[in-house]
Protein backbone atom coordinates (compact mmCIF):
# COMPACT_ATOMS: atom_id res chain seq x y z
CA UNK A 1 0.00 0.00 0.00
CA UNK A 2 2.71 2.49 0.99
CA UNK A 3 4.66 2.02 -2.20
CA UNK A 4 1.71 3.28 -4.23
CA UNK A 5 1.78 6.72 -2.56
CA UNK A 6 3.97 9.08 -4.55
CA UNK A 7 6.02 12.04 -3.38
CA UNK A 8 3.94 15.23 -3.05
CA UNK A 9 0.72 13.14 -3.02
CA UNK A 10 -2.36 14.56 -1.34
CA UNK A 11 -4.45 12.14 0.67
CA UNK A 12 -7.05 12.44 3.39
CA UNK A 13 -6.31 10.90 6.78
CA UNK A 14 -7.72 10.85 10.30
CA UNK A 15 -6.25 12.80 13.20
CA UNK A 16 -4.57 9.76 14.81
CA UNK A 17 -2.88 8.91 11.53
CA UNK A 18 -1.76 12.54 11.13
CA UNK A 19 0.15 12.16 14.39
CA UNK A 20 1.83 8.95 13.23
CA UNK A 21 2.77 10.36 9.85
CA UNK A 22 4.07 13.56 11.39
CA UNK A 23 6.31 11.51 13.63
CA UNK A 24 7.90 9.56 10.80
CA UNK A 25 7.66 11.67 7.66
CA UNK A 26 9.21 14.98 8.57
CA UNK A 27 7.82 18.18 6.99
CA UNK A 28 4.10 18.10 6.21
CA UNK A 29 1.42 20.58 5.28
CA UNK A 30 -2.01 20.11 6.82
CA UNK A 31 -5.11 21.57 5.22
CA UNK A 32 -8.26 21.66 7.26
CA UNK A 33 -11.72 23.23 7.33
CA UNK A 34 -12.49 22.72 11.02
CA UNK A 35 -10.38 23.27 14.12
CA UNK A 36 -11.68 20.30 16.07
CA UNK A 37 -9.80 17.60 14.10
CA UNK A 38 -6.50 19.42 14.73
CA UNK A 39 -6.56 18.91 18.49
CA UNK A 40 -4.97 15.50 18.06
CA UNK A 41 -2.31 16.82 15.66
CA UNK A 42 -0.71 19.44 17.90
CA UNK A 43 1.76 16.92 19.30
CA UNK A 44 3.14 15.89 15.93
CA UNK A 45 6.38 17.53 14.95
CA UNK A 46 7.40 19.58 11.92
CA UNK A 47 3.86 20.55 10.88
CA UNK A 48 2.61 23.72 9.27
CA UNK A 49 -1.16 24.33 9.42
CA UNK A 50 -2.96 26.06 6.59
CA UNK A 51 -6.54 26.98 5.89
CA UNK A 52 -8.16 24.79 3.28
CA UNK A 53 -8.08 25.77 -0.36
CA UNK A 54 -11.50 25.96 -1.99
CA UNK A 55 -10.19 23.96 -4.95
CA UNK A 56 -9.21 20.98 -2.82
CA UNK A 57 -11.36 17.83 -3.23
CA UNK A 58 -13.30 18.00 0.05
CA UNK A 59 -16.69 17.20 -1.48
CA UNK A 60 -18.00 13.70 -0.93
CA UNK A 61 -15.83 13.06 2.12
CA UNK A 62 -16.46 13.28 5.86
CA UNK A 63 -12.77 13.84 6.51
CA UNK A 64 -11.83 17.34 7.55
CA UNK A 65 -8.03 16.97 7.48
CA UNK A 66 -5.85 16.65 4.39
CA UNK A 67 -2.12 16.04 4.48
CA UNK A 68 0.48 16.86 1.84
CA UNK A 69 3.58 14.67 2.03
CA UNK A 70 7.05 15.73 1.00
CA UNK A 71 8.53 12.28 1.65
CA UNK A 72 8.21 9.09 -0.35
CA UNK A 73 6.50 6.79 2.14
CA UNK A 74 7.67 3.68 0.30
CA UNK A 75 11.00 4.04 2.12
CA UNK A 76 9.30 3.70 5.51
CA UNK A 77 7.81 0.19 5.35
CA UNK A 78 9.78 -0.92 8.40
CA UNK A 79 8.44 1.91 10.54
CA UNK A 80 4.94 2.62 9.21
CA UNK A 81 2.30 -0.09 8.72
CA UNK A 82 -0.60 -0.15 6.33
CA UNK A 83 -3.01 0.43 9.21
CA UNK A 84 -1.45 3.86 9.73
CA UNK A 85 -3.29 4.94 6.61
CA UNK A 86 -7.06 4.59 6.29
CA UNK A 87 -7.98 2.98 2.94
CA UNK A 88 -11.59 4.09 3.41
CA UNK A 89 -10.55 7.73 3.57
CA UNK A 90 -7.76 7.88 1.01
CA UNK A 91 -8.26 9.88 -2.16
CA UNK A 92 -9.41 7.60 -4.97
CA UNK A 93 -6.55 8.42 -7.32
CA UNK A 94 -3.88 7.52 -4.79
CA UNK A 95 -5.59 4.71 -2.90
CA UNK A 96 -4.01 1.29 -2.77
CA UNK A 97 -5.30 -1.36 -5.13
CA UNK A 98 -5.33 -4.11 -2.47
CA UNK A 99 -3.98 -6.73 -4.84
CA UNK A 100 -3.88 -7.48 -8.52
CA UNK A 101 -6.96 -8.13 -10.61
CA UNK A 102 -6.30 -11.79 -11.26
CA UNK A 103 -9.32 -14.10 -11.14
CA UNK A 104 -11.61 -11.09 -11.43
CA UNK A 105 -14.07 -10.64 -14.33
CA UNK A 106 -13.18 -7.90 -16.86
CA UNK A 107 -13.92 -4.46 -15.45
CA UNK A 108 -13.73 -0.78 -16.31
CA UNK A 109 -12.04 1.64 -13.93
CA UNK A 110 -14.09 4.82 -13.45
CA UNK A 111 -12.68 8.19 -12.51
CA UNK A 112 -13.85 10.21 -9.52
CA UNK A 113 -16.06 12.48 -11.59
CA UNK A 114 -17.71 9.69 -13.59
CA UNK A 115 -21.51 9.68 -13.28
CA UNK A 116 -22.15 6.05 -14.23
CA UNK A 117 -22.73 4.87 -10.66
CA UNK A 118 -24.80 7.93 -9.77
CA UNK A 119 -27.14 7.45 -12.72
CA UNK A 120 -27.58 3.77 -11.91
CA UNK A 121 -28.37 4.49 -8.26
CA UNK A 122 -30.86 7.24 -9.11
CA UNK A 123 -32.67 4.85 -11.44
CA UNK A 124 -32.84 1.95 -8.97
CA UNK A 125 -33.99 4.24 -6.11
CA UNK A 126 -36.51 6.13 -8.25
CA UNK A 127 -40.18 6.24 -7.37
CA UNK A 128 -41.00 4.61 -10.70
CA UNK A 129 -38.84 1.58 -9.89
CA UNK A 130 -40.36 1.28 -6.40
CA UNK A 131 -43.92 1.29 -7.79
CA UNK A 132 -43.28 -0.90 -10.83
CA UNK A 133 -40.06 -2.56 -9.76
CA UNK A 134 -37.83 -3.97 -12.47
CA UNK A 135 -34.44 -3.86 -10.70
CA UNK A 136 -33.09 -4.63 -7.25
CA UNK A 137 -29.93 -3.45 -5.53
CA UNK A 138 -27.86 -5.87 -3.46
CA UNK A 139 -24.97 -4.79 -1.26
CA UNK A 140 -22.19 -6.92 0.16
CA UNK A 141 -20.52 -10.17 -0.86
CA UNK A 142 -22.93 -12.41 1.04
CA UNK A 143 -26.17 -11.21 -0.57
CA UNK A 144 -24.65 -11.00 -4.04
CA UNK A 145 -23.22 -14.51 -3.69
CA UNK A 146 -26.60 -15.89 -2.58
CA UNK A 147 -28.34 -14.30 -5.55
CA UNK A 148 -25.81 -15.72 -8.03
CA UNK A 149 -25.93 -19.10 -6.31
CA UNK A 150 -29.66 -19.28 -7.08
CA UNK A 151 -29.30 -18.40 -10.74
CA UNK A 152 -29.48 -14.61 -10.85
CA UNK A 153 -27.08 -12.74 -13.14
CA UNK A 154 -26.05 -9.17 -12.28
CA UNK A 155 -26.59 -6.38 -14.77
CA UNK A 156 -24.01 -4.05 -13.21
CA UNK A 157 -21.43 -4.45 -10.45
CA UNK A 158 -19.50 -1.68 -8.69
CA UNK A 159 -16.56 -2.42 -6.39
CA UNK A 160 -13.56 -0.70 -4.84
CA UNK A 161 -11.35 -3.57 -3.64
CA UNK A 162 -10.28 -6.70 -5.48
CA UNK A 163 -10.34 -8.73 -2.26
CA UNK A 164 -14.14 -8.27 -2.09
CA UNK A 165 -15.00 -9.38 -5.61
CA UNK A 166 -12.72 -12.43 -5.38
CA UNK A 167 -15.04 -13.84 -2.71
CA UNK A 168 -18.00 -13.96 -5.10
CA UNK A 169 -18.66 -16.91 -7.48
CA UNK A 170 -19.31 -14.81 -10.59
CA UNK A 171 -21.39 -16.35 -13.41
CA UNK A 172 -19.81 -17.04 -16.79
CA UNK A 173 -22.45 -14.91 -18.53
CA UNK A 174 -21.19 -11.43 -19.45
CA UNK A 175 -22.16 -8.47 -17.28
CA UNK A 176 -20.81 -4.98 -16.66
CA UNK A 177 -18.32 -4.47 -13.84
CA UNK A 178 -16.82 -1.15 -12.71
CA UNK A 179 -14.07 -0.29 -10.26
CA UNK A 180 -14.74 2.96 -8.42
CA UNK A 181 -13.20 4.74 -5.40
CA UNK A 182 -14.47 3.53 -2.04
CA UNK A 183 -15.80 6.94 -1.08
CA UNK A 184 -18.01 6.96 -4.19
CA UNK A 185 -19.61 3.66 -3.19
CA UNK A 186 -19.93 4.92 0.39
CA UNK A 187 -22.06 7.84 -0.81
CA UNK A 188 -24.69 5.44 -2.16
CA UNK A 189 -24.49 2.79 0.53
CA UNK A 190 -27.41 2.18 2.90
CA UNK A 191 -24.93 1.08 5.59
CA UNK A 192 -22.82 3.20 7.90
CA UNK A 193 -19.77 1.20 6.83
CA UNK A 194 -20.16 0.11 3.24
CA UNK A 195 -18.92 -3.39 2.35
CA UNK A 196 -17.46 -1.89 -0.83
CA UNK A 197 -19.39 -3.81 -3.50
CA UNK A 198 -22.83 -3.14 -5.04
CA UNK A 199 -24.70 -5.10 -7.70
CA UNK A 200 -27.87 -4.38 -9.66
CA UNK A 201 -30.03 -7.34 -10.74
CA UNK A 202 -33.23 -7.70 -12.66
CA UNK A 203 -36.21 -8.35 -10.40
CA UNK A 204 -36.48 -12.13 -9.93
CA UNK A 205 -39.78 -13.96 -10.24
CA UNK A 206 -40.68 -14.44 -6.59
CA UNK A 207 -43.88 -16.41 -7.04
CA UNK A 208 -42.46 -19.19 -9.21
CA UNK A 209 -39.64 -21.10 -7.54
CA UNK A 210 -38.58 -24.69 -7.97
CA UNK A 211 -40.52 -26.91 -5.60
CA UNK A 212 -38.57 -27.92 -2.54
CA UNK A 213 -39.36 -31.55 -1.76
CA UNK A 214 -38.29 -31.03 1.85
CA UNK A 215 -40.89 -28.31 2.41
CA UNK A 216 -43.74 -28.83 4.85
CA UNK A 217 -47.42 -28.06 4.08
CA UNK A 218 -47.36 -24.69 5.83
CA UNK A 219 -48.27 -21.31 4.31
CA UNK A 220 -47.26 -18.23 6.31
CA UNK A 221 -49.35 -15.07 5.97
CA UNK A 222 -47.75 -11.78 7.04
CA UNK A 223 -50.58 -9.51 8.14
CA UNK A 224 -49.45 -5.89 7.86
CA UNK A 225 -45.83 -6.42 8.96
CA UNK A 226 -44.36 -2.93 8.70
CA UNK A 227 -40.96 -3.31 10.34
CA UNK A 228 -38.24 -4.17 7.76
CA UNK A 229 -36.10 -6.07 10.24
CA UNK A 230 -39.07 -8.16 11.35
CA UNK A 231 -40.11 -9.07 7.81
CA UNK A 232 -36.59 -10.08 6.84
CA UNK A 233 -36.25 -12.24 9.95
CA UNK A 234 -39.66 -13.83 9.24
CA UNK A 235 -38.51 -14.77 5.74
CA UNK A 236 -35.31 -16.23 7.17
CA UNK A 237 -37.24 -18.37 9.66
CA UNK A 238 -39.73 -19.39 6.97
CA UNK A 239 -36.89 -20.54 4.73
CA UNK A 240 -35.22 -22.34 7.62
CA UNK A 241 -38.34 -24.26 8.64
CA UNK A 242 -39.05 -25.13 5.00
CA UNK A 243 -42.54 -23.69 4.60
CA UNK A 244 -44.40 -23.99 1.31
CA UNK A 245 -44.73 -20.24 0.62
CA UNK A 246 -45.17 -16.81 2.21
CA UNK A 247 -48.03 -14.39 1.51
CA UNK A 248 -47.68 -10.66 2.19
CA UNK A 249 -50.86 -8.63 2.62
CA UNK A 250 -51.19 -5.06 1.43
CA UNK A 251 -49.60 -2.78 4.00
CA UNK A 252 -46.49 -4.90 4.55
CA UNK A 253 -43.14 -3.20 4.14
CA UNK A 254 -41.44 -3.39 0.72
CA UNK A 255 -40.00 -6.86 0.20
CA UNK A 256 -36.86 -5.36 -1.38
CA UNK A 257 -36.16 -2.76 1.30
CA UNK A 258 -32.40 -2.85 2.14
CA UNK A 259 -33.10 -3.79 5.78
CA UNK A 260 -35.44 -6.60 4.70
CA UNK A 261 -32.74 -7.92 2.38
CA UNK A 262 -30.02 -7.83 5.04
CA UNK A 263 -32.07 -9.49 7.78
CA UNK A 264 -33.43 -12.03 5.26
CA UNK A 265 -29.86 -13.19 4.58
CA UNK A 266 -30.68 -14.73 1.20
CA UNK A 267 -34.15 -16.12 2.03
CA UNK A 268 -35.61 -14.04 -0.82
CA UNK A 269 -33.99 -16.33 -3.36
CA UNK A 270 -35.31 -19.66 -2.03
CA UNK A 271 -38.87 -18.85 -0.92
CA UNK A 272 -41.94 -18.39 -3.10
CA UNK A 273 -43.27 -15.02 -1.87
CA UNK A 274 -46.56 -13.50 -3.03
CA UNK A 275 -46.89 -9.76 -2.45
CA UNK A 276 -49.84 -7.35 -2.08
CA UNK A 277 -52.30 -10.16 -1.41
CA UNK A 278 -55.91 -9.29 -0.60
CA UNK A 279 -57.81 -11.53 1.81
CA UNK A 280 -59.92 -12.75 -1.10
CA UNK A 281 -56.73 -13.79 -2.90
CA UNK A 282 -55.44 -15.51 0.23
CA UNK A 283 -58.51 -17.76 0.18
CA UNK A 284 -57.42 -18.95 -3.28
CA UNK A 285 -54.26 -20.44 -1.77
CA UNK A 286 -56.28 -22.38 0.80
CA UNK A 287 -57.84 -25.81 0.45
CA UNK A 288 -61.37 -26.40 1.62
CA UNK A 289 -60.08 -28.20 4.72
CA UNK A 290 -57.14 -25.86 5.41
CA UNK A 291 -57.08 -24.86 9.09
CA UNK A 292 -56.35 -21.20 9.86
CA UNK A 293 -54.06 -20.63 12.83
CA UNK A 294 -53.67 -17.11 14.21
CA UNK A 295 -50.46 -16.42 16.11
CA UNK A 296 -51.90 -14.08 18.74
CA UNK A 297 -49.31 -12.11 20.68
CA UNK A 298 -51.90 -9.84 22.30
CA UNK A 299 -53.94 -12.33 24.29
CA UNK A 300 -54.41 -9.91 27.18
CA UNK A 301 -55.15 -6.96 24.90
CA UNK A 302 -58.56 -5.70 23.83
CA UNK A 303 -57.35 -6.10 20.23
CA UNK A 304 -57.41 -9.87 20.61
CA UNK A 305 -60.35 -11.65 19.00
CA UNK A 306 -62.19 -13.53 21.76
CA UNK A 307 -64.54 -15.13 19.23
CA UNK A 308 -61.73 -17.43 17.99
CA UNK A 309 -60.76 -20.27 20.39
CA UNK A 310 -57.39 -19.82 22.10
CA UNK A 311 -54.87 -22.63 22.72
CA UNK A 312 -51.26 -22.96 23.78
CA UNK A 313 -49.23 -23.61 20.63
CA UNK A 314 -47.71 -26.91 21.79
CA UNK A 315 -51.03 -28.46 22.86
CA UNK A 316 -52.56 -28.25 19.38
CA UNK A 317 -52.69 -31.34 17.16
CA UNK A 318 -51.87 -30.01 13.69
CA UNK A 319 -52.01 -33.42 11.98
CA UNK A 320 -55.71 -33.38 11.05
CA UNK A 321 -55.01 -30.97 8.19
CA UNK A 322 -52.47 -33.26 6.57
CA UNK A 323 -54.86 -36.20 6.54
CA UNK A 324 -56.80 -34.27 3.89
CA UNK A 325 -53.59 -33.05 2.15
CA UNK A 326 -54.37 -29.49 3.20
CA UNK A 327 -51.70 -26.93 4.13
CA UNK A 328 -51.90 -25.07 7.43
CA UNK A 329 -52.43 -21.32 7.10
CA UNK A 330 -50.43 -19.57 9.84
CA UNK A 331 -51.19 -15.84 10.15
CA UNK A 332 -48.75 -13.42 11.84
CA UNK A 333 -49.67 -9.90 12.90
CA UNK A 334 -47.41 -6.93 13.51
CA UNK A 335 -46.01 -6.41 17.00
CA UNK A 336 -47.77 -3.06 17.43
CA UNK A 337 -50.95 -3.49 15.39
CA UNK A 338 -51.55 -7.16 16.06
CA UNK A 339 -53.89 -9.23 13.93
CA UNK A 340 -56.23 -7.39 11.59
CA UNK A 341 -60.01 -7.65 11.62
CA UNK A 342 -59.87 -9.45 8.26
CA UNK A 343 -57.55 -12.13 9.67
CA UNK A 344 -59.92 -12.81 12.55
CA UNK A 345 -62.89 -12.98 10.19
CA UNK A 346 -61.04 -15.50 8.03
CA UNK A 347 -60.34 -17.68 11.08
CA UNK A 348 -63.96 -17.47 12.23
CA UNK A 349 -65.29 -18.50 8.82
CA UNK A 350 -62.97 -21.53 8.68
CA UNK A 351 -63.36 -22.65 12.33
CA UNK A 352 -59.78 -21.59 12.92
CA UNK A 353 -57.94 -21.18 16.21
CA UNK A 354 -55.64 -18.78 17.97
CA UNK A 355 -52.38 -19.97 19.47
CA UNK A 356 -50.10 -18.25 21.93
CA UNK A 357 -46.76 -18.96 23.58
CA UNK A 358 -46.85 -19.01 27.40
CA UNK A 359 -44.15 -16.70 28.78
CA UNK A 360 -42.53 -16.20 32.17
CA UNK A 361 -41.29 -13.21 34.19
CA UNK A 362 -44.19 -10.96 33.15
CA UNK A 363 -42.92 -10.76 29.55
CA UNK A 364 -45.92 -9.74 27.46
CA UNK A 365 -44.84 -10.97 24.02
CA UNK A 366 -42.00 -12.11 21.79
CA UNK A 367 -40.61 -10.59 18.65
CA UNK A 368 -42.78 -11.67 15.70
CA UNK A 369 -39.99 -13.63 14.01
CA UNK A 370 -39.05 -15.33 17.29
CA UNK A 371 -42.65 -16.36 17.87
CA UNK A 372 -42.83 -17.70 14.32
CA UNK A 373 -39.73 -19.80 14.94
CA UNK A 374 -41.22 -21.37 18.07
CA UNK A 375 -44.61 -22.16 16.51
CA UNK A 376 -43.44 -23.21 13.05
CA UNK A 377 -40.79 -25.61 14.31
CA UNK A 378 -43.39 -27.24 16.55
CA UNK A 379 -45.55 -27.70 13.45
CA UNK A 380 -42.54 -29.15 11.62
CA UNK A 381 -41.81 -31.52 14.51
CA UNK A 382 -45.37 -32.84 14.43
CA UNK A 383 -45.29 -33.12 10.63
CA UNK A 384 -42.12 -35.22 10.64
CA UNK A 385 -43.56 -37.45 13.35
CA UNK A 386 -46.78 -37.82 11.36
CA UNK A 387 -44.98 -38.70 8.11
CA UNK A 388 -42.88 -41.33 9.91
CA UNK A 389 -45.74 -43.01 11.79
CA UNK A 390 -49.27 -41.94 10.89
CA UNK A 391 -49.00 -41.38 7.12
CA UNK A 392 -47.77 -44.96 6.31
CA UNK A 393 -50.58 -46.36 8.48
CA UNK A 394 -53.10 -44.13 6.74
CA UNK A 395 -51.96 -45.36 3.32
CA UNK A 396 -52.19 -49.00 4.43
CA UNK A 397 -55.72 -48.64 5.80
CA UNK A 398 -56.75 -46.59 2.76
Amino acid sequence: MLSSIKTMSLISVSCRRCMLLGKYCGPLEIYYNRKIPLYGVRYAGNLSKNTVNENMPLQGSNVKVFVKFFTNLSNMKGQLTETDLDPELCDGNNASEDSDGENVPPYIKLQDNDKTLGKAMVAVHSKRNKINRTEILLEGTRLISEAIKHGLVPKQVYFSRFVDVKKIPWPTIDFKMYKVPYRTIKLWSSLKTSPGVLAIFELPAMESKDENFNSIPLIIVCDNIRDPGNLGSILRVAAGVGCHSVLLTKGCVDLWDPKVLRSGAGAHFVLPVHQNCTWEKIRDYMHTESPVVLADSQVSSKKSSNSVPLHQYHLVDYCDAWKTSSPIILVLGGETEGLSKEACELAESCDGIRVHIPLSNDIESLNTATALGVISFEIKRQYHKWTEVDEPLLKETG
